[in-house]
């Protein structure tokens, strides 16, 4: 009887798992050999003094997918040479050990922009997740490695028919361009029991 009450635990356990939408809170089980207490929060800003930095307007918003429309404002392009002060978050998240898996000099790209939520109930952007792929087709996904990462600083609850300002940190050993960035969307969630809309891609 034991036996089968711990059969039935478990097949609950997995059947929760399954359904709804999954927090990205799960992630941070995908850290590698980068020790967790070295991880800076709230950090956008480097003391990056060294790096070569163009900024470029870019002022277009994106089709819709699902409720969301995604407007860049502007990309911060940078040079960065690899030490520990010249890091923001999207280093101290990415897979693996950035000291090592970065370049002595590497590529970063800070986003700005804004999620606007055009429908009827709230999204939180908690739950799903998002890539972002730049001008020649490389993917940049969340907690990604050297060769492409991202790290958005909100993953907040968007009310109906409001917009949330936020930026991603783009970063990679290779130099690259987003300036007609795409951005895919897994499901688009309300909570973890309610999904609003199927994923996509908004391109900008």
């Amino acid at each position: 009887m034991k036996k089968n009450i711990i059969t039935l635990l478990g097949m609950a356990s997995i059947s929760l798992v399954l359904g709804g939408c999954s927090s990205v809170t799960t992630k941070t089980s995908k850290q590698t050999s980068f020790s967790q207490s070295k991880k800076r929060k709230n950090n956008e800003k480097s003391n990056n003094q060294n790096s070569n930095e163009k900024i470029v307007q870019i002022n277009k918003s994106s089709n819709l997918v699902g409720p969301l429309k995604v407007h860049v404002s502007s990309i911060k392009y940078e040079k960065v040479k690899n030490k520990e002060s010249n890091w923001t978050n999207a280093e101290y998240n990415m897979e693996g050990d950035p000291e090592k898996d970065l370049n002595n000099y590497y590529y970063r790209a800070i986003v700005y922009l804004n999620i606007e939520n055009t429908g009827n109930k709230s999204v939180d952007l908690s739950y799903g997740e998002r890539s972002y792929i730049v001008d020649d087709g490389t993917a940049f996904p969340e907690q990604g490695g050297a060769n492409g990462n991202s790290f958005e600083s909100s993953t907040a609850k968007i009310v109906p028919h409001t917009k949330l300002a936020n930026t991603v940190i783009l970063v990679s050993n290779k130099k690259f361009t987003a300036n007609k960035l795409q951005i895919t969307f897994t499901d688009i969630c309300e909570n973890d029991n309610n999904v609003l809309s199927n994923g996509g891609t908004a391109k900008i």
